[in-house]
């Protein structure tokens, strides 16, 4: 039984190495890019604007040799994982520092945006009581 439990534990282990080698995830200044596969290959470019969440997994393999799965998700029908990430704590901050960044960038310029509209408006308003029979 222990060579069965051993021959198990290689098996788990070698599995886990490849998914660790078939995956790559690369962060840019504006998206995250997914690749994966040895014989077929995917690629998925994530703008950090669309990401809603991510979740990070781990199994009891993953606790014994520290490694987790990250999966973000943007909120669609799909997400994207990728697997044996070592520090799946750390990955999860930056890329949710960058989410955080771009949302408040997104809001200031609304902001912005509607402050100039409420000032044209007011241009407008004031313009139209100076110049009332026009």
């Amino acid at each position: 039984q222990l060579k069965y439990l051993a021959l198990v534990s290689v098996v788990a282990f070698a599995f886990q190495i490849i998914k660790f080698i078939r995956g790559k995830l690369t962060l840019t200044s504006d998206r995250l890019i997914f690749r994966k596969g040895v014989f077929s290959t995917k690629s998925v470019d994530i703008l950090y604007e669309q990401i809603e969440t991510v979740t990070i997994k781990q199994n009891l393999f993953g606790k014994i040799f520290r490694y987790s799965t990250v999966e973000v998700s943007t909120g669609g029908i799909e997400s994207e994982s990728l697997e044996a990430v070592v520090d799946g704590d750390k990955l999860k901050n930056t890329i949710m520092d960058q989410v955080n960044i771009r949302k408040k960038a997104a809001a200031e310029e609304q902001a912005r945006m509607q402050a100039q509209a409420m000032r044209e408006a007011l241009a407008a308003m004031q313009q139209a009581n100076s110049n009332p029979g026009t």
